[in-house]
């Protein structure tokens, strides 16, 4: 099943590819290794994992970046730096002076549904190319433990150029844990509501100071048959949600200015 949703070839372009789960990651490789097969890219990442940073930016000491190789990726340039994802992004547009056509952030090491999107450092660097009017696009693996990124790298370079064409500025994809023949199709479709419900764990380090450690489990609150990103993943759909950067309450406004 493709996942292309316009037919031609579109001309080559340059991309930024930035994530939270660190330079390193196999995530971050794939979509690296399948977006450089038809575009130019440049990897700016964070040197080690920043998960959950949202859209956190550093401004209380130096930004680090290092040119850095990508076992097995020679022909592709990649920065490694010591800040956030948002950072990254906002490194690789004018420090590195890349000037990207398009941004792609991921493949995340888990999902990024409904909620989530708030907290992930994925999505918030894909966020902080909209806000910069580049077309940005998160892509998402519903598996925390996964080795193997080639599926959604795959979908996400299918999903491109119709992405491009659609004049959308941010698109969140999730794409579930199944091999590339298994997915049931493409639903373009809005956000869940997912609860953050775990306590925080106290516990007690070798020294016998107390800490506290958030397990972050999430719970889905609404129907399992509703229109949303939780239903379609469950179902073996991949999840494209369109998203604006624009908070403004235009409903509430209008009552107000009555």
């Amino acid at each position: 099943m493709a996942f292309s949703q316009i037919q031609g070839k579109m001309q080559i372009m340059r991309i930024l590819i930035a994530n939270d789960d660190g330079i390193y990651a196999a995530g971050i490789k794939a979509i690296a290794a399948e977006f450089s097969k038809k575009h130019q890219v440049m990897v700016v990442a964070p040197d080690h994992e920043r998960s959950g940073a949202s859209h956190s930016i550093n401004l209380t000491s130096p930004l680090r970046i290092h040119k850095t190789e990508l076992s097995g990726f020679d022909n592709i340039e990649a920065y490694r730096v010591n800040g956030t994802p948002v950072d990254c992004v906002i490194v690789g547009c004018n420090a590195l002076n890349f000037k990207p056509d398009a941004i792609i952030t991921g493949v995340n090491h888990g999902y990024n549904l409904g909620m989530d999107i708030h907290y992930s450092g994925t999505v918030s660097a894909a966020k902080e190319g909209a806000l910069m009017g580049i077309p940005s696009m998160a892509v998402s693996m519903c598996n925390l433990t996964s080795k193997d990124f080639s599926v959604p790298a795959r979908v996400a370079a299918e999903l491109f150029d119709g992405f491009i064409a659609s004049g959308s500025l941010l698109y969140n994809v999730n794409v579930p844990d199944l091999a590339y023949g298994e997915l049931k199709g493409i639903k373009f479709t809005g956000l869940s509501k997912r609860t953050y419900y775990s306590p925080f764990e106290k516990r007690v380090d070798p020294r016998g100071c107390e800490y506290y450690w958030w397990p972050m489990r999430t719970e889905y609150d609404g129907d399992m048959k509703a229109d949303n990103d939780e239903r379609w993943t469950a179902e073996g759909f991949v999840s494209v949600t369109p998203i604006l950067t624009d908070f403004t309450d235009y409903a509430a406004l209008k009552r107000l200015n009555k």
